[in-house]
């Protein structure tokens, strides 16, 4: 079998068995419906969370419900409590990152950067002011392929080309951020102390997808 055989008959294969998981998803949730309807209906007026039903040998099916509170507006339930709130909430601090602060970090966790400017990529593109004016305002390294899209309208790159920039054009992206950041703190003459801490504070994986068409 051709190689190009081969991968077309891959391709339908799984998108054919993708399909068939997403039908009997479909029915199962119905399913489960059904279950936590008739739960509901038998747990009326009971203190009971957990309802179970039986089919043959050792099938059985388990429907529940659990409570899940939570604090919308703590500060009234302070002054409602006072004193005693502290033993009833427990205060914590929550750091998340944002999606700017994600992309840059795992960059450069990933070491998915390189040390220039996206200006400088950019003039290795075309020697055009117009064009490279107008692909500094649309090229910004946060989306590939709005850049790459980007490349080729505006630039007039093939796919190919457009692809390759737009990857160097992220990597300078995240550079540029990072040592914008770096240069307001203690660490400014010292990148490469600076990317040590990176990999200390933080950690990034990357995690393989697969993603299928079939409609």
């Amino acid at each position: 079998m051709k190689q190009s055989d081969l991968i077309a008959d891959k391709v339908n294969r799984l998108c054919s068995l993708k399909q068939k998981i997403d039908e009997l998803k479909k029915e199962a949730d119905e399913i489960e419906g059904f279950f936590l309807k008739l739960a509901e209906e038998d747990l009326a007026d009971t203190k009971l969370k957990t309802a179970k039903y039986y089919g043959g040998g050792q099938f059985s099916v388990s429907a529940s419900y659990a409570t899940t509170t939570k604090l919308l507006f703590p500060s009234v339930l302070k002054e409602l409590l006072g004193e005693s709130f502290k033993d009833v909430v427990k205060e914590e601090v929550k750091y998340t990152l944002t999606e700017p602060g994600k992309r840059m970090l795992s960059g450069i966790f990933l070491r998915q950067y390189t040390p220039t400017t996206v200006q400088k990529i950019i003039n290795e593109i075309t020697e055009d002011f117009d064009t490279r004016a107008a692909l500094m305002k649309k090229c910004r390294g946060a989306k590939f392929e709005t850049d790459k899209k980007a490349l080729m309208s505006i630039a007039g790159l093939s796919e190919k080309d457009a692809e390759h920039y737009a990857y160097f054009i992220s990597e300078a992206a995240c550079w540029e951020q990072f040592a914008k950041l770096i240069s307001l703190s203690e660490y400014k003459d010292n990148m490469e102390l600076a990317i040590e801490k990176i990999d200390a504070a933080v950690v990034a994986t990357e995690n393989p997808k697969v993603e299928v068409s079939y409609e």
